[in-house]
């Protein structure tokens, strides 16, 4: 801080300066901020602090625009202050942000060279403007707080310290007493308000100057706008100009800090608009510098745009470029930078330096977010999901029934119109228990959850401004009885499609209530819903998930699987799922991970919609033991019982629910008729004990004993078979783990088709098939441009399988080349290769070797060098390990000299237990000629089948198994 010289400055050199700028004085109230640097003076008549110093330039005299002369840099000391060239208005310095020493505006750099120049200090130039009478007598020198006041503007308060420090900053003025409102006795701290407008005050606190002759100095951590490792309560250094100012006075003035805080004025004397603090406890957001007086205001100002922006804003770092797209997680580069028609606007960057920075900026907006949640400064929304992804159990967090509440709602929850352009409005009526204590529990959050574009959605109730997301239970609140609550929920339509939004009913305990609204527009049901099926006229059933039922599991599951499943949710539960469908527009790399997300998202409510079909009410056989021509006799362990349960009896394989049900589903879940809560039992379907009109359940034995299930019995039971969900989980993990989108998705602009090599002859197939093996065998095109991926796709029985092994032979009949195999499936295709060449799942070897589960063999002509590891199909980690023995004296490849030519396929080569990934299947009995089924039983000619029926020599099953020879 510069010290003022005393005395008023020269009347010459102050007429110079008038001369060239208009100068005045004013506050907060009478100064209308537009941003940092421009303000706009207004008359109003009130007891102005003039704290601000407002300039403006005398060829602009005419204008309403003054500019405001911030504090000057106590370093560099320039002989002349020049205008920084990166500043602009309302974005700050582009380059050095809040460490940029240059000045904002030409009336700033002319104010700061005139202070330079002449010795003036901020005080005695606000005296000389005001005609001295704020600045003392001439030749009086002013005291230490009066400068520190004049120089800082503002006013110094006391607070209470377990208030500022609480998570979000609490402000509560501490009286003479040192009590604050929350608390009878506390620990005060200094602290110093200035106003940035009528709405945003920033507070600072002032720390007690540190002890045993230490030198002041700046935080090197918060000198480069970073928070401080040490801590506020730790760390010896100032952490702003402010506490280095009052800390120099201390030492050097001997200043008192009772001499900083307002004097208390005479009750005639007080104004009705003083500029001290306001009371009551305030919540503060230092994001933001905004005072709220409620906590239903600070909740609502933390789930706008505006904090959002200011949580993401980096002050620190000194950007070069463009700041990027709101709403983006991923960036990609302009394919015409020079000529692009949307210029700055552009969504995509314009060179690879502007891409870094790009992706630099939103990792450090990431960072901030989470600092921002561990500070409290995260909306109730946002809380209150992040509990909800991280849990396991949904039904614990949200609900859609909570024990002593009830709730009713005057419209259905899901409302259709054939309009776009509509209002609608749901009513709820919430009744809640009164407990033990005879206190009712009262309604505390009521909050909306869900954004989607095209729509709007906020609550209606009592004095409730309009697009609120978030209330404070009171307010619906029915007079004179504090049990029952009335809201309201309003929507507002722009656009045609399928909209969902969750109400959140919280009294202040888990799991919070949680109903689910959903707004069709448009024919039909939206472009979500094209696959629906038609409604069938039998009763269907509530489809049951960990959102609105307490699954008591019985499948052993890892923690890497638990952290999976509570990771990615189900689609009923998946805030990321748009029921309307994708955003319209082609695949690229900034949207590949939604897109394929929300594909996932569909594909496996596709399937568990299909799987729904199967869910049945009613009686249930119960037994110790079954029987099955594949299995034989087996008796359940002790405890369990087994379950018969009726399909219908048109359920093939062929059919979609039975293709499913072969390959997607192993678990089903069990509740009886009817529920008595909400709790559902686990149970694991026998997927190989069953027939074209049952399926047979293992029940676990703490299901059937709480449920008293009995052998010989056939209890009323609901059951509902569940698509394996791990599946879906992985995929989802693998595309949030793919390191780069251009691995997927290519630059097809700068991609070029490759030269086609010759028709090999012993190719069969029509004229697709062959221009399919001619792209993928082909040459590298010219320039080495990138080829493009080549996606087949068709019905069953086409040529898929044919065609890709075809590929795969050509491709490595060249040098130096190599294929990757990847399926995500352990089920076998169902042909086999022709003409005697490999087929895809390691069978049928064209120089006389049998083909063998664990591997297959290839002519010397056609080897694959890479050997592609098998995996569990439940564990991928643990691959299976194959036999020691081989044939024709090649040994297998673990470790025993095992051949080039030999191939292993990812889950389809190696069929193994599913009870025990890391112990391959063996048979149990020898067969005539040496070869055993896969359960134990001898075919007539020594082939065998997974159900013991026997094939002729070198023909496939319809399941993918061979005969052998």
């Amino acid at each position: 801080m510069a010290t003022p010289a005393p005395g008023l400055p020269k009347e010459a050199a102050l007429a110079r300066l008038r001369a060239q700028v208009d100068l005045c004085l004013g506050c907060p109230r009478c100064a209308q901020r537009l941003n940092e640097s421009t303000y706009l003076l207004r008359a109003l008549e009130h007891r102005c602090p003039r704290e601000l110093l407002l300039a403006r330039c005398r060829r602009a005299a005419k204008s309403r625009v003054w500019r405001k002369v911030d504090r000057r840099p106590s370093f560099p000391r320039p002989a002349r202050y020049e205008v920084c060239r990166h500043y602009r208005p309302g974005l700050g310095c582009l380059r050095h942000r809040n460490q940029c020493t240059f000045a904002r505006s030409p009336e700033e750099a002319l104010v700061w060279t005139f202070e330079r120049e002449h010795g003036v200090g901020r005080l005695a130039l606000k005296a000389a403007l005001q005609g001295a009478p704020g600045g003392g007598a001439p030749g009086e020198v002013p005291s230490p707080a009066d400068a520190i006041l004049a120089e800082f503007g503002g006013y110094f308060q006391l607070l209470c310290s377990h208030c500022f420090r609480h998570c979000p900053p609490r402000l509560s003025p501490v009286d003479a007493k040192g009590r604050c409102p929350k608390h009878r006795a506390c620990v005060r701290l200094l602290a110093h308000v200035s106003a940035e407008d009528r709405r945003k005050q920033q507070v600072v606190e002032v720390r007690p100057r540190p002890r045993y002759g230490q030198p002041l100095a700046y935080c090197m951590f918060v000198g480069r706008g970073r928070p401080c490792r040490h801590g506020a309560a730790r760390c010896q250094y100032a952490h702003s100009a402010v506490e280095m100012a009052v800390w120099e006075a201390e030492q050097l003035g001997g200043l008192r800090r009772g001499d900083l805080l307002p004097a208390a004025a005479p009750e005639a004397e007080r104004s009705p608009d003083p500029p001290g603090p306001r009371p009551g406890v305030q919540h503060y957001c230092p994001a933001c510098l905004v005072t709220c007086s409620s906590q239903e205001a600070f909740e609502n100002h933390c789930s706008s745009l505006e904090h959002a922006q200011m949580v993401a804003l980096d002050h620190s770092a000194a950007w070069e470029h463009r700041s990027p797209p709101m709403g983006l997680s991923t960036f990609e580069l302009c394919p015409r930078p020079d000529l692009c028609e949307f210029g700055l606007a552009c969504t995509k960057a314009h060179s690879q330096q502007e891409l870094r920075e790009w992706e630099q900026r939103a990792q450090a907006a990431r960072r901030r977010e989470q600092e921002a949640r561990h500070e409290g400064l995260a909306p109730y929304q946002a809380r209150l999901l992040d509990e909800y992804r991280s849990s396991s159990s949904e039904v614990q967090v949200l609900a859609e029934a909570v024990d002593g509440v009830t709730i009713t709602c005057d419209q259905p929850l899901l409302h259709q119109d054939q309009e776009k352009d509509i209002h609608h409005t749901w009513t709820f009526t919430v009744h809640s228990k009164v407990s033990g204590l005879d206190s009712p529990e009262p309604l505390q959050h009521v909050a909306l959850l869900r954004r989607e574009p095209g729509v709007a959605f906020s609550l209606e109730g009592p004095c409730l401004p309009q697009g609120q997301r978030y209330a404070e239970g009171g307010r619906f609140q029915v007079p004179g009885c504090p049990t029952e609550a009335r809201v309201g929920v309003r929507v507002q339509s722009e656009a045609f499609g399928t909209f969902e939004q969750w109400l959140v009913l919280d009294f202040g305990h888990r799991p919070a209530l949680l109903q689910k609204l959903e707004l069709r527009l448009g024919q039909g049901s939206g472009p979500g819903s094209q696959g629906s099926p038609a409604p069938r006229p039998q009763e269907e059933l509530e489809r049951w998930h960990t959102g609105n039922r307490h699954v008591v599991p019985s499948v052993e599951r890892t923690a890497e699987e638990t952290a999976l499943l509570a990771k990615y949710k189900a689609p009923a539960l998946a805030l990321d799922f748009s029921r309307s469908g994708p955003a319209p527009g082609p695949i690229s790399r900034s949207n590949y991970r939604q897109r394929m997300h929300q594909f996932l998202y569909e594909e496996e409510a596709a399937q568990q919609q299909l799987v729904a079909r199967l869910n049945l009410r009613g009686p249930v056989a119960l037994k110790k033991a079954l029987q099955t021509p594949a299995l034989g006799l087996h008796v359940s362990p002790p405890g369990t019982l087994y379950a018969e349960v009726p399909i219908p009896s048109c359920l093939t394989p062929d059919t979609d629910q039975g293709f499913l049900l072969g390959r997607a589903v192993s678990t089903v879940l069990v509740a009886p008729v009817p529920a008595p809560d909400l709790t559902v039992y686990e149970a694991r379907l026998e997927p190989r004990a069953g027939s074209e009109q049952s399926r047979w359940l293992l029940l676990p034995a703490h299901c059937c004993q709480a449920l008293g299930l009995q052998p010989d019995t056939s209890p009323e039971l609901e059951v509902q078979f569940q698509v394996d969900p791990t599946t879906f989980r992985l995929w989802h993990q693998a595309v949030d783990a793919l390191p780069r989108e251009r691995l997927v998705v290519p630059d097809l602009a700068a991609c070029a088709l490759p030269q086609p090599r010759p028709t090999p002859p012993e190719l069969h197939g029509n004229r697709k098939q062959k221009l399919a093996v001619a792209f993928i065998t082909g040459s590298s095109p010219a320039g080495g441009r990138p080829v493009p991926p080549l996606l087949i796709y068709g019905p069953f029985g086409t040529g898929k399988t044919y065609t890709l092994a075809m590929a795969s032979l050509e491709v490595i009949r060249q040098p130096h080349t190599r294929v990757l195999i990847c399926t995500h499936t352990n089920r076998r295709p169902r042909r086999a290769a022709p003409d005697g060449h490999v087929a895809p799942d390691g069978h049928a070897a064209p120089d006389g070797h049998a083909g063998l589960p664990q591997m297959a063999t290839l002519p010397q002509t056609a080897t694959l060098p890479l050997t592609a590891t098998p995996g569990c199909p439940r564990r991928p980690r643990c691959p299976r390990r194959p036999r020691r023995d081989a044939p024709d004296g090649h040994a297998a490849p673990d470790g025993h000299a095992g051949l080039p030519q030999t191939v292993m396929l990812p889950q389809t080569a190696m069929p193994g237990c599913p009870r025990r990934p890391r112990c391959p299947r063996r048979p149990r009995r020898a067969a005539p000629d040496g070869h055993a089924a896969p359960d134990g039983r001898t075919a007539p000619d020594g082939h065998a089948t997974p159900d013991g029926r026997a094939v002729p020599d070198g023909c496939t099953t319809l399941d993918g198994h061979t005969g052998l020879s």
